[in-house]
């Protein structure tokens, strides 16, 4: 390979601006592949990634609402629960699933769940809102708590029976000719009738709310109506043929009413006294709780893969940065030294050109050479040579002005040098003698003036 200063100036240029462009090339090649992967990443998440966990974690605040919107049926049997429910299907569960389906169903999508997991999915969650319908329909029926309902139908008829017979028995005893035989029988008729007031009201409370206390109360009026009810079988003979035919129906009643409430007793006693709850806890709940981990797990490996891509999102920009200030900095350091070599080459010869030729045309002196600060082939360096040359060959064949002004000034002949416009532009001493002025005097007058004036003496 040639040496630099062996190379000419265009080629010098050319070199230097070919490898500027290969350098900007480069760094826009690395920075275009390098964000073309960071768009690939960012639309791999915009596309895929999030819709899907964005679908799935739409299921399962769809199932809580809906789940929360069913309890609140359950509980106060407003029908604006109802209409919540029916909102988080349709506008958050239903829509959702579609989309799951929808973004699973994309082939170029490297996280779709396999085929089995989103029919189980899919499955479970048809399940789900299966039995909350179920839930639903029968919360407020009669039929959802079989011992209300029992209780409602045959124990509050039968109570009815009993509360009424001992009243009527107390208002016939009122209106009979009494007694001192007769002075127990309405005390123990009015306790009877309050024990089984009072039974009935406790048994009732249990019922509806499962307290221990209720079930003690109801227990112990009932045992003291047993006892009422035995003191008037022993007094029956006090009762008229009317009260004892009264008195026969409340014993029938009293009999009905205490198998009944065994039964109901133990209705309520069974995890299944209130449907609605126990289908929540054993359909319901079942398969929401098996439904929630493939959820969450599909949420977990989109937030994963979204992390990982992130990180590589990341990596790629402190690659790109670092890359671009090296090859950055590299740009910078040749094109300083493409600048300095420029000065040598060009601008630092082209001054010492101009400097030497001023001192040429001031002094014309022609004695000292220019001196490049390197040796250079280039066109510059050829240009000073030249110049070098043509200075030397001026220097052997021109008389200096020095010379040239001593030969003038030993002269005795009269010598004036005029301009193009006849003024006088230098003499001699001999010449300013003869015409009786100093040489500075004539200076810039008209040669012809002076020769038609007669010279001073």
């Amino acid at each position: 390979m040639r040496p630099l200063k062996s190379w000419s100036l265009r080629a010098k240029l050319n070199i230097g601006l070919a490898l500027m462009f290969l350098t900007i090339t480069v760094t826009g090649t690395f920075t275009l592949i390098m964000v073309k992967q960071n768009l690939g990443a960012t639309e791999e998440v915009t596309r895929h990634v999030t819709p899907m966990a964005l679908a799935s974690l739409r299921i399962l605040g769809g199932l809580e609402h809906s789940q929360a919107a069913l309890r609140g049926w359950m509980l106060l049997g407003d029908p604006q629960f109802r209409t919540e429910r029916r909102t988080a299907i349709e506008q958050e569960i239903l829509p959702a699933l579609a989309q799951l389906k929808t973004q699973t169903a994309t082939p170029s999508n490297p996280l779709n769940p396999p085929a089995a997991d989103l029919a189980r999915i899919e499955q479970l969650l048809t399940d789900a809102l299966a039995h909350q319908q179920a839930i639903e329909d029968i919360a407020w029926t009669p039929d959802n708590i079989p011992a209300v309902q029992l209780l409602t139908e045959q124990a509050a008829p039968l109570s009815s029976i009993l509360s009424n017979s001992l009243t009527h028995l107390i208002d016939l005893e009122r209106h009979r000719e009494t007694n001192a035989s007769h002075g127990e029988l309405p005390f123990i008729l009015a306790h009877a009738q309050g024990s089984a007031n009072n039974a009935a009201a406790n048994l009732r409370d249990y019922l509806l709310t499962g307290e221990n206390r209720y079930h003690q109360a109801w227990s112990e009026e009932w045992m003291r109506n047993q006892t009422r009810s035995q003191e008037l079988l022993l007094l029956d003979f006090l009762m008229s043929e009317e009260q004892q035919q009264i008195f026969e129906t409340y014993l029938n009643a009293r009999q009905q009413f205490s198998l009944l409430a065994g039964k109901l007793l133990e209705l309520r006693g069974r995890p299944d006294w209130n449907i609605a709850n126990h289908w929540m806890a054993t359909r319901a709940a079942p398969v929401i709780a098996q439904l929630t981990p493939l959820l969450h797990g599909l949420v977990k490996q989109q937030t994963d893969f979204l992390h990982s891509t992130i990180a590589a999102i990341q990596n790629n920009s402190r690659e790109l940065t670092w890359t671009a200030c090296l090859l950055i900095s590299i740009a910078f350091c040749f094109t300083i030294g493409f600048s300095h070599q420029v000065i040598l080459s060009v601008v630092n010869p082209l001054t010492q050109i101009r400097q030497t030729m001023d001192r040429i045309q001031q002094t014309g002196d022609l004695s000292e050479p220019i001196t490049l600060l390197f040796d250079s082939r280039d066109e510059i360096g050829l240009l000073v040579n030249a110049f070098n040359r043509m200075a030397a060959e001026l220097r052997r064949t021109t008389i200096s002005k020095n010379a040239v002004e001593n030969i003038l000034g030993s002269m005795n002949d009269a010598l004036a040098v005029l301009d193009p416009a006849g003024c006088i532009t230098d003499v001699n001493p001999a010449m300013a003698r003869w015409l009786g002025y100093n040489e500075g005097e004539l200076l810039g007058i008209e040669f012809s003036h002076l020769v038609t004036l007669e010279p001073n003496s």
